[in-house]
């Protein structure tokens, strides 16, 4: 059906207030034949587990085919090198885990051959299992799609004999994947294990018999058993991609189960989640998302009209997404927010949403802020709209379910979203100290360090982000390992902007953008500290914080990180010291809006929220401090403000002044 401006104009009230009045838990009811095949499935379940692979031993790969395997299997060691370079490995003639050395780490041409097999048997058997497995490959006329590789940060080498290898490991995020895509790789690390089981079964069965607490069908497993081959059948699929060749189901078997394995595992309360409203919904709006990427993903600059007309006259489905969908999903998660967030152990009465229910919601709101950053420029006058959407959907998150019970949830959409922000942030503060204008402006086609990104998309939602996991005590779930260390890098980047951005350029255009803006990073700075679990003011007590990670030990980039933090934060004492000192000068306001806007709204949520865990509140001494936030620094800097406000008491317009009271 085409898309009617008029019709949809008037349809969309009407949807968005039935989707709102409509329970999320309101199911289908469950038809006797139902609760039959529910009682003949555990029957199934109940029978011993046989592995059954997809028989490949007839099957042969063109030489096109050949060349990929090569290609990627290069590509998977450049990976393994590049992460294991970063982690401060070097090369040696032998492995030695004290001195951190791997025989490996060269160029894949010089590798053994043992190992070179060891990499392409997995791929060859893959590619060869693809027709088996219902899907076929269709090269298409876009040849080899170039992507972005990864920074390395190499440590010298003693040894002068050692190659010169340099892994160029490459960055798939910047890939979407489709619905077949997705269906593919999950069928490949399906068949991987039912290779890998059959094997051992085989093995044991040769010893006598053994168990094995990995010899169960792969739905049963668990996200960190499947993570491992997930994501290497997610990198194979987005390669192939990247090569030209496109993923399609076949059609007779589109609407079949790929597996029968699935059926095993499947319960009763499965079955009633799958039949839920909100269930049904949340796979529609990931659906249209995913469509509107992969529109998007084929959106160039046109000659002959603007970016902004290019965008409006293509497709009819994209003007679907921004004019119909985009406002439903407003409305709807604004409607059923508690839905979402309420735990099952709270009480309370009300229906709660399923863990898979909760992963689909924050798959939604990661796709859709992966979306609007990859394609920012092609949103158009849709911007706004999805800006609101990502804020309503974030509040919709429980994200210490989605910690909890789905952490290759965490791996593929929550880890990259921390890290894409710290990258934004961390490159915005890179063009302002080079006076990389053109960028700062985004007069370039990839504009996510733009400050009008900045400002309209990037900070906005961080906000909220940062609030809800403030609110709702999601800050030790979440701010862990690698997302603590983009924690660190958010923190570093928002107060070199918020405090010394306006030192670094002379451009009055660009002062006046970041001055005028202030208070929005000041509102990320609050939400970060009233949930962020270390107290970065005083890392002198870090070592004593259970919820502190090691991240210095992460990478030799992590190490850089938190020297640079060293340096740019300061200590709590010397900060609060410094703003009795701006109060007791009688500065204006202006000469350093910076002070109020910025520092004073972080260091007040900083105290409100280390207080509750200080010296005098804590009566257990038994263990060793965390923070030494005490009465008498929140008094300090409560004289502080009061002197503040009084120093510009005779200020015709002063917003400031209510919102630092």
């Amino acid at each position: 059906m085409a898309y009617d401006p008029e019709l949809f104009g008037k349809a969309l009230p009407c949807l968005t207030a039935i989707g709102s009045a409509l329970s999320p838990d309101y199911a289908y009811s469950i038809t006797q034949q139902d609760h039959l095949n529910h009682e003949q499935e555990k029957v199934e379940m109940s029978r011993s587990y046989e592995p059954n692979s997809a028989d490949t031993s007839n099957v042969v790969l063109s030489p096109a085919l050949e060349d990929f395997v090569k290609a990627y299997a290069e590509s998977v060691h450049d990976q393994w090198s590049y992460a294991k370079i970063e982690q401060g490995w070097i090369y040696g003639e032998q492995i030695n885990d004290k001195y951190r050395q791997h025989s490996n780490l060269k160029p894949y041409k010089l590798l053994d051959r043992m190992d070179i097999a060891k990499l392409e048997d997995p791929i060859r058997e893959a590619l060869k299992s693809i027709e088996k497995l219902h899907f076929h490959l269709e090269k298409t006329d876009a040849g080899i799609t170039r992507i972005a590789t990864k920074p390395l940060q190499r440590k010298k080498q003693k040894d002068k004999n050692a190659p010169d290898y340099i892994p160029k490991a490459l960055d798939f995020n910047s890939v979407t994947m489709n619905r077949d895509m997705q269906e593919l790789s999950e069928a490949l690390a399906r068949n991987a294990h039912e290779i890998w089981a059959k094997r051992l079964k085989d093995r044991l069965a040769a010893i006598g018999g053994g168990l094995h607490c990995r010899l169960v069908p792969f739905e049963l497993l668990t996200d960190k058993e499947k993570q491992k081959d997930l994501k290497f059948y997610q990198d194979l699929v987005k390669y192939l991609h990247t090569f030209g060749y496109r993923v399609v189901k076949n059609f007779h078997d589109r609407n079949a189960t790929i597996s029968s394995l699935a059926s095993r595992v499947a319960s009763a309360s499965t079955l009633i989640n799958d039949k839920r409203f909100a269930y049904s919904l949340l796979e529609k709006l990931l659906e249209y998302v995913e469509r509107a990427s992969i529109t998007m993903q084929n959106y160039k600059e046109s000659s002959k009209f603007s970016l902004h007309e290019t965008y409006r006259l293509t497709t009819q489905d994209v003007k679907f997404f921004g004019k119909v969908v985009l406002p439903l999903i407003e409305k709807y998660f604004q409607a059923h927010r508690n839905y979402f967030i309420i735990p099952p152990s709270l009480k309370t009465g009300v229906s709660c949403a399923s863990v898979k229910e909760k992963e689909m919601s924050c798959s939604l709101f990661c796709k859709l802020a992966f979306l609007l950053r990859q394609k920012f420029s092609a949103f158009g006058n849709d911007v706004s709209i999805t800006v609101r959407c990502l804020k309503v959907l974030v509040r919709a998150i429980d994200v210490s379910s989605v910690m909890r019970n789905s952490q290759e949830m965490v791996r593929a959409s929550l880890l990259p979203l921390f890290n894409n922000i710290a990258e934004d942030l961390n490159q915005t503060v890179q063009n302002l100290e080079q006076n990389h204008y053109s960028n700062i402006k985004g007069t370039l086609q990839r504009g996510t360090t733009s400050l009008g990104y900045i400002h309209m998309v990037l900070l906005p939602v961080l906000s909220s982000l940062l609030d809800h996991l403030g609110k709702n005590n999601y800050g030790v779930d979440v701010f862990e390992n690698e997302i603590q260390l983009a924690g660190y890098k958010i923190l570093n980047a928002l107060w070199i902007i918020g405090t010394k951005g306006t030192k670094l350029v002379d451009r009055e255009w660009i002062i006046e953008e970041l001055n005028r803006h202030l208070p929005l990073i000041g509102d990320c700075l609050s939400s970060f500290a009233s949930c962020f679990p270390v107290a970065f003011f005083e890392p002198e007590f870090n070592a004593n914080n259970k919820n502190a990670s090691n991240v210095s030990q992460l990478s030799p980039e992590a190490h850089d990180v938190m020297t640079n933090i060293s340096r740019t934060i300061p200590n709590l004492t010397n900060l609060i010291a410094d703003i009795e000192e701006h109060a007791e000068s009688r500065v204006k306001y202006e000469n350093a809006p910076y002070v109020v806007e910025v520092i004073l709204p972080c260091l007040c949520s900083y105290l409100s929220y280390w207080w509750s865990m200080g010296p005098e509140k804590v009566k257990q001494i038994t263990e060793p401090p965390i923070t030494n936030v005490t009465s008498n620094h929140m008094n300090s800097v409560l004289g502080s403000v009061l002197k503040l406000i009084n120093n510009n008491i005779d200020a015709i317009e002063a917003p400031w002044m209510k919102r630092i009271a």
